[in-house]
């Protein structure tokens, strides 16, 4: 059999895929119904072309939104026409006639009223998974039936996701929309984590790409300071993480030695000096 031509790029695939579970619409109904088809082609999307049939004695009375698997929502027609039915109306953003243009039962390829296939619809999200076409009628005294819906889409299966689109798609931990280093999410859509090379405002003070505890820059990726129990190679003698002075590595984290003043350890007295004709010797023992 022959697949219908939407116009693919080079390299895409064409995936063609018809809901025929028909559902009754409720009349008045403001939430309306929801129908899906689950798209397995792994890829992201190029291009989107939905084909609708309804029966419905007044299309004025209806709304339809295709939905796709990551909640984006766009509005395909709303209160349109005065008469019956939507008979193989297809949409695509290319279309000569907007569906507001158009008359029951618009047969044929129309404008959405919402463009389903630039980055403000659906074009860089991922394909995979369960596409929903809603349909609501908002006007009381009639119901109808939405007898089948199609869609087509143009799948660009190199790509498996588009990091920076917003929607967390396969091979990616986050991604929240835009290429800042600074926040929760990096620019690759790799959740930050300390040691990535990236300080991420609010949470840490550095990130040097490491986990050394000696450098300016700890593994917790908090600015090295005397006290905080790692020697700063090049800055620090010593490092006790406390503030005494009465060890050996005093609070400005250089080490306390004979005749800096402070006596510490095995020394009985210590003067600042190295006279040994005073009271304490140069060993910082008592003179006798």
């Amino acid at each position: 059999s022959c697949q219908l031509d939407i116009g693919c790029g080079a390299g895409e695939v064409t995936v063609l895929l018809t809901q025929n579970a028909s559902a009754a619409i409720p009349d008045n109904a403001q939430g309306g119904i929801a129908n899906f088809i689950n798209v397995t082609q792994a890829g992201v999307v190029r291009k989107v072309i939905p084909t609708l049939n309804i029966t419905h004695p007044n299309t004025a009375h209806l709304d339809t939104w295709l939905i796709s698997p990551y909640g984006v929502e766009r509005e395909l027609a709303t209160d349109v026409g005065s008469s019956a039915n939507f008979t193989a109306t297809s949409f695509s953003d290319t279309a000569a006639t907007a569906i507001t243009a158009g008359t029951a039962p618009y047969t044929g390829t129309y404008r959405p009223e919402a463009t389903i296939s630039d980055a403000a619809g659906f074009a860089n999200q991922s394909a995979t998974g369960q596409w929903s076409l809603r349909v609501a009628d908002d006007t009381s005294a009639s119901t109808g039936t939405l007898n089948s819906w199609t869609i087509a889409l143009c799948v660009d299966p190199s790509v498996t996701s588009v990091c920076g689109n917003g929607y967390v798609e396969p091979n990616e931990q986050c991604d929240d929309g835009n290429a800042s280093n600074t926040d929760a999410c990096l620019a690759t859509c790799n959740n930050a984590a300390c040691g990535d090379g990236f300080v991420q405002m609010g949470v840490e003070e550095c990130d040097d790409s490491n986990m050394v505890n000696t450098d300016q820059c700890t593994s917790a990726c908090r600015n090295a300071a005397c006290g905080d129990g790692f020697i700063h190679t090049g800055v620090e003698e010593c490092d006790d993480a406390n503030d005494e002075n009465d060890d050996e590595c005093a609070t400005t984290c250089d080490t306390l030695l004979c005749g800096d003043g402070e006596i510490v350890g095995n020394e009985q007295c210590d003067d600042a000096n190295m006279d040994e004709t005073d009271a304490s010797t140069t060993a910082c023992t008592i003179a006798t």
